[in-house]
Formats: C-alpha cells, sequence, structure tokens
C-alpha cells in the first residue's frame, strides 16, 4: 500500500467539502502533506473515562482502490481527547462516526467544527472486486449507533438508553452511587442520558453543575464538581 500525498488527495478528493489546510480557533484542519484533518459536527461534553459517539462534517465517497485509516490528531491526543482508530473500506460513502474518548479526570467540551481526527488514505495494489457493500454504506448525518447483521443481510441497530420522566426530583444515595427517584433507578456514569429533576437531562448539553444532596456531586450529571476544570479544558 501507498499513502496518497497532498497533491494525490486534492486530486481525487475522497470526501467533501474539500479544503486546503486551514485554521478553527488555532487547530489545523483539511490537507496535509500525507492525509487530511476532519472536523466534529456536534458540540458535546466528553466525560472522564466515558465512550461517546459524534459524526464529521465531511462526507466521505471512498474509490474502489482507495482505503483509510482514522488516527489520532497530536494535538487532541496532548490533552487525552482520543479517537478510536478505525478503518475505512474502500467503495464507502457516507457521513463518519467518530467514537471518543477522554483520558484525563476532568470533562472538556468539544465545540462543532473543531477538528478532530486526522484521515491517512492508502492506495491498493488495484481496485478491489470487493468494495463496501454493507450496513453502514451511505450512513447519514449524526452520530450513527452500532448496527448487527442478520442472516438474511439485513441489519438491526443496538438499543439506546432513554430517561423516564420523573414526579419529583432525584436524590443521591452515596452508598450504592445511584441516583434514586421515581420508577427509575441508574447508576452514575453509567449512561449518557441521565435524571434529573422532572425532565430527561443529555449531559452534552450540561450548562452547569448543581449541587445535590452531597454538596460535591452534580445533581444534574453525578460527577464530583470539585474535580471538574472546565474553564481550563474549552477544546474548540
Amino acid at each position: 500500500m501507498t499513502i496518497l500525498s497532498a497533491q494525490t488527495i486534492r486530486r481525487r478528493k475522497p470526501l467533501w467539502p474539500f479544503h486546503e489546510k486551514m485554521i478553527f480557533e488555532g487547530r489545523s484542519f483539511g490537507l496535509s502533506s500525507a492525509g487530511y484533518d476532519v472536523r466534529i459536527a456536534q458540540t458535546i461534553w466528553l466525560w472522564p473515562f466515558w465512550g461517546r459517539l459524534a459524526s464529521t462534517i465531511e462526507r466521505f465517497d471512498m474509490p474502489d482502490d482507495v482505503c483509510a485509516e482514522v488516527k489520532d490528531k497530536s494535538s487532541n491526543a496532548r490533552i487525552f481527547v482520543l479517537v478510536q482508530n478505525t478503518f475505512i473500506d474502500p467503495g464507502w460513502h457516507g457521513y463518519l462516526t467518530l467514537e471518543l474518548t477522554r483520558g484525563l479526570p476532568w470533562p472538556i467540551r468539544i465545540k462543532a467544527g473543531t477538528p478532530i481526527a486526522q484521515i491517512i488514505f492508502k492506495n491498493l495494489d488495484e481496485r478491489t472486486e470487493l468494495p463496501y457493500r454493507g450496513k453502514y454504506q451511505d450512513q447519514s448525518k449524526g452520530p450513527q449507533a452500532s448496527l448487527h447483521e442478520k442472516s438474511d443481510g439485513s441489519s438491526s441497530g443496538t438499543s439506546q438508553p432513554r430517561c423516564t420522566t420523573l414526579s419529583s426530583k432525584p436524590s443521591l444515595d452515596r452508598k450504592s452511587g445511584i441516583v434514586i427517584g421515581g420508577e427509575t433507578r441508574m447508576t452514575l456514569g453509567s449512561k449518557d442520558l441521565l435524571l434529573t429533576g422532572k425532565y430527561e437531562y443529555d449531559d452534552e448539553n450540561c450548562p452547569g453543575h448543581v449541587a445535590s444532596s452531597d454538596s460535591k456531586i452534580c445533581a444534574r450529571c453525578g460527577l464530583h464538581v470539585d474535580s471538574l476544570r472546565p474553564e481550563e479544558e474549552d477544546l474548540g
């Protein structure tokens, strides 16, 4: 396999929109010497040691003789915002879903449009006779959940955790480490959707931390407030 150079990537344009090297709030995206840096399409909070799905602004249209690898962007890796280093098959089309993790013990906010990963394109020795035609073909915008193959060739999605509306504010049980309220009990830190008050609450939109019965724990997201330093960690 041969890694594609900047001029070959420019000529073949395996993704769109295509940009020469540009800067977004101190971080580069677009064409590089031997790759292309893509941007995240959603604003998210990435919690300590959790996995989170997001997607790219760019849409891929991979030729049948080109594959690619998703790699960490070095400026992000140095603050331990990491992507799973996945593979893009020749012949695949769609918006790329990213699997992100945070390796430090306080959360970080990632703004939509932030350069998030680098893509390294490689030429096959010849056009493959088996271009990608699988369950993620023509993947739509937004992060897509894992799909399971069925014996008939169709696919189905994994179930997504949801929260039930509560009739009263949940309380924190320190011994068991769970939020209790209404009909639902949910382990802190185990889901993307956590319970607060009478509403479903999505942690990616946490505007600020609210003390629970324990003043050091946020009633919204269950994190230890005294360990958070978001003012120092705002990616994008």
